[in-house]
């Protein structure tokens, strides 16, 4: 479980830092498979309680690191919370937030964007292994 997990969450802040960094320098976003990943990631859907959705990403992916690495040191317990429990509901939470943003693409916007696609595909495959 913890390799899998850890390449994920290494691709899933490799691509919310990608959306960021080009967001925060208001780069156009490249992408290979469409042509509407700019308008998609900077529309007014682009934000959660004010934070770029990236940054939230970013945050996810941290947190999956890091409660991997301490799970695979053989720590269960953090603080009194179960790094598992919290892994668990982080990563529902994320997948949900994702499955919306597809919603938003397909039927809001009628935009596509990859980045956001394999943020999903990421954050579905994270829940699969954390609840098998």
């Amino acid at each position: 479980m913890t390799l899998p997990l850890l390449v994920l969450a290494l691709l899933g802040l490799v691509d919310s830092l990608y959306l960021l960094s080009k967001k925060l320098k208001n780069e156009k976003i490249v992408c290979f498979l469409g042509k509407d990943c700019d308008t998609v990631v900077k529309s007014a859907y682009g934000r959660l309680l004010g934070f770029p959705n990236e940054a939230l990403g970013i945050l996810f992916y941290l947190g999956v690191l890091g409660a991997v690495m301490l799970m695979a040191q053989g720590v269960e317990v953090l603080f009194g919370f179960s790094i598992l429990v919290f892994l668990r509901s982080a990563a529902v939470l994320a997948f949900l937030a994702s499955l919306y943003l597809l919603y938003v693409q397909a039927f809001k916007l009628k935009m596509w964007c990859e980045y956001c696609i394999a943020s999903l595909i990421i954050n579905g495959v994270i829940l699969f292994i954390l609840f098998l």
